[in-house]
């Protein structure tokens, strides 16, 4: 009886969200997979070491990537395909789809020419930036 209080108030005490939600809401491959980060504490952002490409010249690298944000609020997947300008600290979006939980593309767009933006410091943008920076020796 008392083990089914307590499973009881645990399921109550979550729901109401008193304890804290974990970092991404999905358990991805981490052969594929890997996190970079958090944005608010819930939503988690990973990059697909299997798609990405670095592109090594002597005066610039770029690198190409898919991303994942994994929101447990909208049960949403967003994926973005991003391409890093390393040399100048900019970012730029090529893609964007968008899944549902169940894996239904809810939306998906891309464009021909990509424009780029300055790497806003202490954003998520320029965490992954440093991250990939770091991992890969760029």
């Amino acid at each position: 009886m008392m083990r089914k209080i307590l499973i009881g108030l645990f399921l109550c005490l979550t729901m109401l969200g008193l304890f804290p939600k974990d970092v991404y809401c999905f358990e991805p491959d981490p052969n594929r997979w890997e996190y970079v980060g958090g944005i608010q504490s819930d939503v988690g952002v990973f990059f697909d070491k299997e798609t990405i490409e670095i592109q090594r010249r002597s005066y610039l690298n770029n690198v190409k990537v898919w991303i994942c944000y994994a929101d447990p609020n909208s049960r949403m997947y967003k994926y973005h395909y991003i391409i890093l300008d390393m040399a100048e600290r900019m970012i730029g979006l090529q893609g964007v789809v968008i899944r549902s939980y169940d894996g239904e593309v809810i939306e998906s767009d891309s464009v021909t020419y990509v424009t780029y933006d300055r790497i806003v410091p202490n954003s998520i943008g320029e965490t992954l930036y440093l991250y990939i920076k770091k991992k890969y020796n760029l």
